[in-house]
């Protein structure tokens, strides 16, 4: 469970509160005990959203170079293998499928992989061109 804090029930930690307009010093923090509150805890969801974000804002870009240039790389080489053009968008949405077509190979759900769906659908919609449908 996270750590207790006190908050002002009246100004939320704020101080002051207003009334009619006027911003006065709140009558709870005068002096009058504050009520211990537990911080929420943030919903699976918005910590892989935080997780996929560390991870393509951090050491993944410092290792591999902007999402533009590397998935551009990576898109031309593909391109030339396959005889087709592959656009960089698409080089992400195909990393992504590998993470799907692993899971439903092993039939479990991996964390760290949908952790990199939720990066990959970040990184195609940075790279996507301007006014192209994707």
């Amino acid at each position: 469970m996270g750590k207790r804090r006190t908050v002002c029930p009246e100004c939320y930690g704020y101080g002051r509160t207003a009334v009619s307009g006027i911003t006065i010093k709140c009558s709870t923090c005068l002096g009058v005990k504050w009520i211990p509150v537990t911080p929420p805890v943030p919903h699976a969801r918005q910590r892989m959203l935080d997780a996929a974000g560390a991870l393509i804002n951090g050491d993944r870009e410092e290792d591999y170079g902007s999402p533009k240039e590397n998935f551009g790389n990576i898109a031309q080489r593909w391109s030339q293998v396959l005889g087709i053009t592959v656009k960089p968008w698409q080089v992400c949405l195909m990393m992504a499928d590998v993470k799907i077509a692993r899971m439903c190979t092993t039939r479990k759900v991996h964390m760290d992989s949908l952790i990199d769906l939720i990066g990959y659908g970040a990184l195609a919609g940075e790279v996507a061109e301007d006014g192209e449908e994707t």
